[in-house]
């Protein structure tokens, strides 16, 4: 059987979907299947970095070069035609792009419903019709399978719930010298807060900004956003992973704000490299490290004052409250393996080629 996956969103700056897709291809490469896989690309990055990997069986991967991009028209003709002449059994449609697949069965993965709220046109007929039309849909997290039920009426026994996965690589120990490098790059001088979001309504980042614009500390404020510095806050664009993990470590604690989210990955990510973070009081968050944070660290996202008490708690818990948070997530860890991820993944594609 041959496993068709959509790789285009992989770029040499990694967010979202194109990182999702990434620790997927790298968990299927370490995995023994009985199942082949057909990847189309458009940027040679996921090729090279699971070949780099050195996983046992990466070998079963097909890689196909493709000229169309995520969301554009032409990929409703190319994906289509390249299923058909490599004779796939099924496609995995990573981003919920909707678009049709002739013959070939579909298992859709739903990272977030954010359209449904903070667009003024969202495309929900779109998204219904991809949703009915799979086989099999793959949440993120429970609170957004419920939301999928509940938005478009799609039965919960056809939902899978899949966490997100992190890299191994962030729980490995951060020299000195990778935090001197870091700070040198950024000229980060002194203590941060650090936040790594988008700028989108749904990431309410404007919650940060008046925070920082009253801040009476001296610590900076570090975004991975494009901006323009202004006052204590500070803009960066895309951070590559070399650089993100010394700044999750080396920072006072990481900032998650959002209004809405359908799994959000800074925070794990930032427990891997052995920081805390603080994050808005959202089903998500409190789904994924309600046994990990104690209930002082979850804040009103709207609510410029609970931000500030959840980051002096932060800072006056000090080495306790850090070792008790990282304790607990080390408990929790494994469900976020890119590994068992892939596993989970793989059985859900035997489960929709059997219909």
């Amino acid at each position: 059987m041959r496993i068709a996956i959509d790789a285009r969103g992989v770029k040499p700056k990694l967010q979202g979907v194109g990182r999702h897709v990434l620790n997927l291809l790298l968990g299927l490469s370490s995995r023994e299947s009985d199942l082949e896989f057909l990847v189309f690309y458009n940027n040679p990055l996921a090729r090279k970095l699971v070949d780099r990997s050195g996983g046992p069986y990466r070998g079963r991967f097909q890689w196909i070069k493709a000229i169309s991009h995520p969301g554009t028209l032409i990929e409703r003709v190319e994906i289509p035609w390249l299923l058909k002449i490599h004779n796939a059994s099924l496609f995995h449609d990573v981003a919920n792009l909707g678009f049709r697949t002739g013959n070939v069965p579909r298992v859709v993965t739903v990272h977030e419903l954010a359209t449904l709220r903070f667009d003024a046109h969202p495309k929900i007929q779109r998204i219904k019709r991809s949703l009915r039309g799979a086989r099999l849909v793959i949440s993120v997290s429970q609170s957004l399978a419920e939301e999928i039920e509940g938005s478009f009426s799609i039965p919960r026994p056809k939902i899978r719930v899949i966490s997100n996965a992190i890299d191994p690589w962030y729980t490995e120990r951060v020299t000195d010298k990778e935090v001197r490098a870091m700070r040198d790059r950024f000229q980060l001088r002194g203590k941060y807060f650090l936040c790594v979001t988008a700028d989108r309504p749904s990431k309410n980042l404007a919650l940060v900004q008046k925070l920082a614009e009253t801040w009476q500390g001296a610590d900076e404020w570090v975004f991975t956003i494009p901006g323009v510095d202004t006052g204590r806050l500070r803009h960066f664009d895309v951070v590559e992973d070399v650089w993100l993990r010394p700044l999750y470590t080396a920072s006072n604690a990481l900032i998650v704000p959002s209004l809405y989210e359908g799994f959000s990955l800074p925070p794990v990510e930032a427990l891997a490299a052995g920081n805390i973070p603080v994050v808005s009081d959202i089903p998500p968050h409190r789904e994924m490290l309600g046994e990990v944070l104690p209930n002082e660290l979850f804040f009103d996202p709207k609510s410029v004052e609970a931000l500030q008490r959840s980051l002096q708690i932060v800072a006056e818990g000090g080495e306790p409250l850090h070792a008790s948070v990282i304790e607990k997530f080390r408990a929790v860890r494994d469900r976020y393996s890119f590994i068992e991820t892939a596993q989970h993944i793989q059985s859900v594609y035997r489960e929709a080629l059997r219909g």
